[in-house]
C-alpha cells in the first residue's frame, strides 16, 4: 500500500514527485484490482496565495494519467489546536488511489474502518517544540534548525504542515486494516514514498504488534543524508524505548540497567582500625561500609571522663555527624581516611 505525503509539495523536487507517482501507480495497478490501493495526502500548504487548488489538481492529474482513480476522498481529524496561533487546520484531506479498472463495491477495503468512513479517529496535533527536521550527520555540517530563546524554532511552515506526527499516522495505518478480511496468506506492505522525519515509520513500529495480519514497512529516502539520519534517529529512539521497557521485541528482554556484581570493579580493601570499628556495608553496595563508629565500651569509658571528657565529646560529635574538618583540628584523626579517598581507584566518597 503506497503512501504519498504530498501535503507540502514545495519540499519535494519535481523529479522526485514524478518518481513517487510512478512507483505508486505501478504498485496499485500491478495487484488484483480488488486489492490495489494507495493513500495520497493532498496539498495543504503553499507559499503562493491562491495556488493550493492548482497543486491539488496537479497531484490528481499525475496519478490519473497513470491509470489510477482518485475519486474517493478522506479526512484526517485532529482533536484540538496545540497553539491558537498555529495556522495548521484540524482537518487534513486526501484521496485513496485505486486502479483505473477497480470497482469500489468489490474492493476488499470496502469494510475497512478508514476506507468505509473516509475519516480517521481524532489524533493529537504535534506541537512545534516537539517537531523534528532531517539533519546532516556529518560532524562538519552546520545545523539546519535553531532556537531563538523564545520558543521559536527554525522549522519552515511547509515542514510544519507535512509533519502530522506518529499518533495521526498510526490512526491512518490502524484504521486502514481494521475489519478487513485478508485470508490465510494475506498481509500488508506499507510503502512510504516520502517518509520525511519518519512519522509513519514510528507508527508502524508501535502498531505492528496490534495488527491481526503480517505487516511490513519500506521507505524510500530522497538521498543518502536523509537515509542516514532516518536510520540513526529510529535506532536511537527505539533503543531508548526498549531499554526503558516502553517498546517490546518478541522473544527479547532488555538487559538490567544495574550491572551484575561480577562485572563491577572490586572495592579496595578496608584498612584495619586500631580503635574505631567499621559500620555495616551500604545496601546494595557490597564492600562499601556506611562509615566508622566508636565502640560502645569506649563511649561509656570516656564520654563523662572528668579530665578528657570534653575532648572526647568533641571527637565523638565529629564522628557522629560524619564531618571531616581541617587537618589542624581534632579531625586530624581522619587524615588517613581522607588520603584513602584521594588514592582510591573509584574515587568513592565513603559516608564517614
Amino acid at each position: 500500500m503506497p503512501i504519498l505525503n504530498w501535503i507540502s509539495p514545495s519540499t519535494i523536487k519535481d523529479d522526485h514527485m514524478d518518481r513517487q507517482s510512478n512507483i505508486c501507480a505501478l504498485h496499485v495497478n500491478s495487484q488484483n484490482p480488488e486489492r490495489g490501493i494507495g493513500i495520497m495526502m493532498s496539498p495543504m500548504h503553499s507559499y503562493k496565495s491562491g495556488s493550493l487548488w492548482l497543486l491539488d489538481h496537479s497531484c490528481q492529474k499525475s496519478l490519473n494519467q497513470k491509470n489510477c482513480t482518485v475519486d474517493r476522498t478522506w479526512g484526517l481529524a485532529f482533536k484540538e489546536k496545540v497553539d491558537q496561533r498555529d495556522q495548521r487546520p484540524l482537518l487534513y484531506h486526501g484521496r485513496f488511489v485505486q486502479p483505473g479498472s477497480a470497482d469500489k463495491n468489490k474492493t476488499i477495503w470496502a469494510k475497512s474502518e478508514f476506507f468505509g468512513e473516509c475519516i480517521t479517529k481524532a489524533a493529537i496535533q504535534v506541537p512545534t517544540k516537539e517537531m523534528r527536521v532531517v539533519e546532516d550527520m556529518d560532524p562538519n555540517a552546520l545545523p539546519v534548525t535553531f532556537d531563538d530563546g523564545h520558543g521559536k524554532f527554525g522549522i519552515g511552515a511547509a515542514r510544519k504542515f507535512m509533519q502530522i506526527g506518529e499518533d495521526a499516522a498510526g490512526k491512518m495505518l490502524t484504521g486502514m486494516i481494521t475489519n478487513v478480511e485478508f485470508g490465510d496468506k494475506g498481509g500488508v506492505l506499507w510503502l512510504d514514498l516520502n517518509p520525511d522525519v519518519g512519522d509513519f515509520a514510528q507508527a508502524f513500529f508501535n502498531q505492528r504488534g496490534k495488527a491481526h495480519v503480517p505487516t511490513f514497512y519500506y521507505a524510500t529516502c530522497r538521498d543518502d543524508v536523509h537515509q542516514e539520519w532516518l536510520e540513526k534517529s529510529l535506532v536511537e529512539y527505539y533503543s531508548r524505548e526498549f531499554t526503558e521497557e516502553r517498546f517490546t521485541l518478541p522473544g527479547v528482554k532488555p538487559k538490567s540497567r544495574t550491572p551484575p556484581d561480577d562485572l563491577l570493579e572490586t572495592p579496595p580493601p578496608k584498612p584495619e582500625l586500631n580503635v574505631l570499628t567499621w559500620m555495616p556495608d551500604l545496601p546494595e553496595k557490597r564492600g562499601h561500609p556506611g562509615g566508622v563508629q566508636i565502640p560502645a565500651d569506649k563511649v561509656k569509658a570516656w564520654y563523662q571522663h572528668p579530665l578528657y571528657g570534653e575532648q572526647f565529646r568533641t571527637f565523638y560529635d565529629l564522628v557522629s555527624t560524619s564531618c571531616i574538618t581541617t587537618m589542624d583540628s581534632p579531625g586530624c584523626q581522619f587524615k588517613f581516611l581522607l588520603e584513602l579517598v584521594l588514592i582510591s581507584k573509584n574515587k568513592t566518597l565513603w559516608n564517614l
